[in-house]
């Protein structure tokens, strides 16, 4: 196809949109997950086997790692709902590194496209990165559908979409230093709408919460749910570091609402208690949940705010079954089940 997405009348659909499927990277990267790889990969597994209870669920391992797989979900294997692909990884943050799925209505039916955005490790934090940048092309050809490589530096879990024109994103991440030197916000913003389809751009501080390694990905801070509300990441006490930038996040937030066309409802979700496994402590927040086509999968970490999390976000996806699945473990990779997804929607 000629053109940019939004000429040929693609858009980025909000998550909870209808999905076909979702696609995952299987862990096998011990140094992401240096104190609990094996704990952290049983969590893993209870995340596909929750999303494939839902709907298809794509697992990228290699050969040599697929016998493991098939024992562990056999029954979502032999059923079909779980299909695995047999390419290479750096790493497991699919979120971050695949396509991100744009579409559009035609006189004949919906139609599926994929914006590939350059992937470098975060800023350059972790290479090699060279096999998980080609996932997007790996991805969008086995699906035939059209791959649009976009003009800039960014990652899945640095973009929020409510999917009628809105994208929420932070500043701190997409305009970092480490991304995109090159360009100004104005430069940014227009691609953003040419390959998004989107119009408006709410910008948030994003000052990343301790242990992020992301610079600040919007899906730790805020989300975008289907009842007009907005989640977003709070922290109560001043005397934690996190407090600040929460509190400039959420003024942010209050500001963009107010000057909206539209009502919003702002929900905070209570972060859990900080904590740290052999003196680093890892970033944890509620707000990195996966919506699938039935469920809200929401990440528990042992922490009392897990219930209130559960309750408040319940009543924001009263559609949706809210399921609480363990992320303690996961944490030691410093994400979570949003960084590990990439939805895939039905067309």
């Amino acid at each position: 196809m000629s053109g940019v997405p939004s000429q040929l009348g693609f858009r980025f659909p909000a998550e909870w949109e209808r999905q076909a499927a979702t696609w995952v990277t299987w862990p096998h990267n011990p140094a992401t997950w240096p104190h609990c790889f094996l704990q952290a990969t049983e969590d893993f597994a209870g995340m596909v086997a929750a999303i494939a209870a839902d709907q298809v669920c794509h697992v990228i391992a290699v050969a040599a790692r697929q016998p493991a797989i098939r024992e562990r979900l056999s029954v979502e294997v032999s059923s079909g709902r779980v299909q695995l692909w047999d390419w290479p990884t750096n790493d497991s943050w699919v979120r971050d590194y695949g396509p991100t799925f744009v579409v559009r209505d035609t006189a004949v039916g919906r139609e599926l496209a994929a914006v590939d955005f350059t992937y470098n490790g975060w800023g350059e934090k972790y290479p090699p990165f060279d096999d998980d940048q080609r996932i997007a092309t790996r991805i969008s050809q086995q699906l035939g559908v059209p791959r649009f490589a976009a003009p800039l530096v960014l990652e899945g879990g640095a973009i929020e979409t409510d999917g009628q024109g809105r994208l929420m994103t932070t500043r701190f991440c997409a305009l970092n230093q480490n991304r995109n030197p090159q360009l100004e916000v104005g430069e940014v913003e227009q691609i953003l709408r040419d390959y998004l389809g989107v119009q408006q751009i709410w910008w948030l501080p994003g000052r990343p919460i301790v242990g992020d390694d992301t610079d600040g990905h919007i899906d730790q801070i805020a989300r975008f749910t289907p009842q007009r509300k907005i989640v977003i990441a709070t922290c109560a006490d001043p005397q934690l570091p996190d407090y600040e930038p929460a509190a400039e996040n959420l003024a942010a937030l209050k500001a963009l609402v107010a000057a909206d066309r539209e009502p919003w409802e702002i929900v905070p979700l209570p972060m859990p208690e900080p904590f740290d496994m052999d003196g680093q402590t890892l970033p944890a927040s509620y707000t990195n949940f996966y919506i699938t086509d039935r469920s809200v999968l929401v990440p528990q970490f042992n922490d009392p705010n897990d219930a209130v999390a559960l309750e408040r976000l319940a009543v924001c996806f009263p559609n949706h079954q809210v399921r609480p699945l363990s992320s303690k473990f996961l944490a030691d990779g410093l994400g979570s089940f949003h960084c590990l997804t990439q939805q895939q929607p039905q067309v």
